[in-house]
């Protein structure tokens, strides 16, 4: 089966010769796919419609239209922006938080975003199942997990997040290390700071064997 460039197979009148070209097995199923992706493209139709009866009693509606780009829909999706810039002040620790310590009035918060803001929802989607690549213990599917993050954050048009992953994928193989084997060096800076600060109480020691003593009392359990 031949399908020229540019031609779509949901167009009306080239259905019947997509279908005659299908095997008899399969095309009951392509009727059924056609029967309702007409069903979803008169949903939207109805959608649109509704979309836009909304926003055209808007008065900024008239005026963000007047932007270059900002057709009649987008112009609709983008006007909650300008009517109620605050509705988004009080979400920020629903964003910040694990999805299961929210609460009932922060899932709801959560809802408004996924409907109002895309952009933002698919920040927090994308931060969420960066996440979520760190539950893994096998290296096979972390490294699989992150593969299919860092290509949806590429394309995610979201350019912070296509900063991250460019430098995700510079630090690739510490990140699965980590993963594999659990070891970081946190306990070790720690350590550097607590000897910072008792190099530091330490003012006024004549010799640094004072000192190296007063390391070895502090971290006893450790060097000992």
């Amino acid at each position: 089966m031949g399908y020229g460039a540019g031609t779509s197979v949901y167009a009306k009148r080239d259905r019947e010769r997509w279908l005659s070209e299908l095997p008899e097995a399969t095309r009951p199923l392509a009727e059924l796919l056609y029967e309702e992706h007409d069903g979803l493209a008169a949903l939207k139709a109805k959608a649109e419609k509704a979309l836009l009866a909304e926003a055209r009693m808007h008065r900024e509606w008239r005026l963000l239209k007047t932007c270059p780009g900002m057709g009649p829909i987008r112009t609709a999706e983008f006007l909650p922006v300008v009517v109620t810039p605050y509705r988004f002040q009080s979400t920020r620790w629903a964003l910040l938080k694990n999805p299961e310590n929210l609460r009932a009035s922060e899932k709801a918060k959560l809802e408004l975003v996924r409907k109002t803001n895309k952009a933002l929802y698919r920040a927090y989607l994308l931060k969420e199942t960066f996440l979520d690549v760190f539950t893994y213990r096998r290296r096979y599917y972390a490294r699989r997990a992150l593969d299919a993050w860092l290509a949806w954050a590429q394309r995610s048009r979201l350019p912070p997040f296509v900063r991250l992953a460019r430098t995700v994928r510079r630090h690739l193989d510490g990140i699965l290390a980590f993963i594999e084997s659990r070891l970081t060096n946190a306990r070790l800076e720690g350590m550097n700071n607590k000897v910072r600060l008792i190099s530091h109480r330490a003012f006024g020691f004549h010799s640094a064997q004072s000192l190296i003593a007063m390391i070895y009392r502090f971290f006893r359990g450790i060097c000992g």
